[in-house]
């Protein structure tokens, strides 16, 4: 398991790249954020300003997507 402070380190350079965060187009994806009645942009908004190193699960995953996305 990462530390927290290599967590908090992950979670920075993250944010740090927010300017190129994209929502996957997966079908659940799509009805979650029509279920919530809201857009892309304030879903990932959200994101940005709620993640913490308390988020931690584990991780990264090998990206499985059809097209990986960078």
């Amino acid at each position: 398991m990462a530390s927290r402070e290599e967590i908090k380190r992950v979670i920075k350079d993250i944010r740090n790249r927010r300017n190129k965060w994209v929502l996957s187009r997966r079908p659940k994806n799509m009805a979650t954020l029509a279920n919530l009645a809201i857009q892309e942009t304030l879903a990932l908004d959200i994101i940005y300003n709620k993640i913490s190193w308390q988020d931690y699960i584990s991780g990264p995953e090998t990206d499985d997507h059809p097209s990986p996305i960078p």
